[in-house]
């Protein structure tokens, strides 16, 4: 009954019954048994935020730190209450100071270098990542993390170091062969690409993203049926209607609209996107018939009343 865990797991039932007042109540107990638990700090900022009471989410957080000033979680937090508020030093500070205090922790340089990749400052974002492999040599995220950024940030010469270094030490997982392949793509080593991405398949045969890579692939070196085959086995691999609205995409592509509508009216069945719709109506009205692409938007707004995206595109078209 006075473990700050067990009140924790009672406020959660509380909140799940709508119990705020005994939720906080019972959350202020466990903090008055363990000040520095984090799991009844969070919860209790939740609340205020909740109640939009964002200052005094932030003034417990800052509580906590005064009696454990090197709490990580504690830090990012306030990081991630600087950033609601818009608040952007102090969202940078907060995760300079939690990597000053954690140099092996990932998240913060992760959060960082985003941030400066956002900011179009690439340099920096790389630099945090760099750092994060330096703190942990080891670590398959780290490496990711930097070979990503480099990405990002268009070195993608280096980012195909950093995944061979990847794959080098999980030699076994299809997600970094795929890396590999797309940064072997980006730059231009289409031949190396090409092999990183099957090997990813014969590691996970159905594994729809580097199907999808190669398929671009093929598009890039004007080799349309290859990517039909491409297609037709995303098709065979997943019910989602990924591979129908790729086939789509080759087949307008290859200037044969009606082909590519048929293909977008069974993807749109299987994924209710409105992108496939968009792309429906373009593929009707590239095969001259405007009064079916604007019958086809409408039919899908009708029968989806709550689709409010359809409702806009619409009326769009209505519009012009």
């Amino acid at each position: 009954p006075n473990d700050p865990l067990t009140l924790n797991m009672r406020a959660a039932a509380l909140l799940g019954k709508q119990d705020k007042a005994g939720a906080r109540q019972t959350l202020e107990k466990a903090i008055a048994l363990n000040g520095k638990f984090f799991p009844a700090v969070a919860n209790l900022a939740r609340i205020d935020l909740a109640e939009k009471k964002p200052d005094m989410a932030k003034k417990r957080f800052e509580t906590l730190l005064s009696q454990d000033p090197n709490n990580l979680q504690a830090m990012l937090a306030l990081a991630e209450l600087a950033a609601l508020n818009k608040q952007e030093k102090e969202y940078v500070s907060w995760l300079e100071k939690a990597t000053k205090a954690h140099p092996e922790a990932l998240q913060p340089k992760s959060l960082l270098s985003r941030y400066h990749l956002a900011k179009k400052a690439p340099d920096k974002a790389i630099d945090a990542a760099r750092e994060a492999v330096k703190q942990n040599p080891e670590d398959l995220a780290a490496l990711n993390l930097l070979g990503a950024t480099q990405l990002a940030g268009k070195d993608s010469a280096s980012a195909v170091d950093t995944y061979q270094k990847l794959v080098q030490k999980a030699p076994d997982s299809p997600d970094a062969y795929l890396r590999l392949g797309i940064a072997q793509l980006t730059a231009q080593k289409n031949i190396e690409g090409r092999a990183s991405l099957n090997k990813a398949l014969q590691l996970k045969p159905d594994f729809l993203q580097a199907m999808d890579a190669l398929l671009r692939l093929e598009m890039q070196e004007k080799k349309p049926d290859a990517a039909l085959q491409w297609a037709k086995k995303m098709q065979a691999a997943t019910k989602s209607g990924v591979g129908l609205e790729r086939e789509g995409d080759i087949q307008l592509a290859q200037k044969q609209p009606g082909l590519a509508a048929k293909a977008y009216r069974a993807a749109l069945a299987k994924n209710g996107r409105i992108e496939t719709l968009q792309k429906l109506h373009l593929a009707l009205s590239q095969s001259g018939d405007a009064k079916a692409a604007l019958a086809a938007v409408a039919q899908w707004a009708a029968q989806y009343p709550k689709d409010l995206r359809a409702k806009h595109f619409l009326a769009t078209l209505h519009m012009q």
